[in-house]
């Protein structure tokens, strides 16, 4: 069974980052209604199985889209790492290519959310893996 117009319309609402309550009202006709009683009926749908459904299919929907631009981006600025790579090997470090190289890694940084922190410590965990599996294989 598909959803009714207004059920899409409370579902997109959501997604698009309403509350349920806004999600409702804008929906369904509830001008006369008390915030208590649009929040306890706006509960309901998004209770029912096919609603849930149907913001769980376009919230993955979103989330495949916001992960190939996350990896668009990505593949963008290694594109630009390497093109400053080349002419830095070309012609030498100049400020351009030197600038060029070094914004698209802080944009990675930042695109990816890590942390100079987290990074440190990745590198901290791999020296002490390699070293403990040194150990080990002696």
């Amino acid at each position: 069974m598909s959803l009714t117009i207004k059920q899409e319309i409370f579902v997109q609402r959501l997604i698009e980052g309403y509350s349920q309550r806004e999600a409702y009202k804008f929906a369904y006709e509830a001008d006369n209604m008390k915030n208590e009683t649009i929040d306890n009926k706006a509960s309901k749908l998004f209770a029912n199985s096919e609603i849930r459904a149907r913001y769980e299919e376009l919230k993955n929907e979103l989330k495949q889209q916001m992960f190939y631009t996350v990896e668009k981006a990505n593949d963008d600025l290694n594109w630009i790492k390497l093109k400053a790579k080349e002419d830095i090997e070309n012609r030498g470090i100049k400020q351009a290519n030197a600038n060029a190289y070094l914004n698209a890694v802080k944009q990675q940084i930042d695109l990816n959310g890590i942390t100079i922190k987290e990074a440190k410590e990745d590198a901290d965990n791999i020296i002490k893996f390699e070293l403990v599996g040194a150990f080990n294989d002696t």
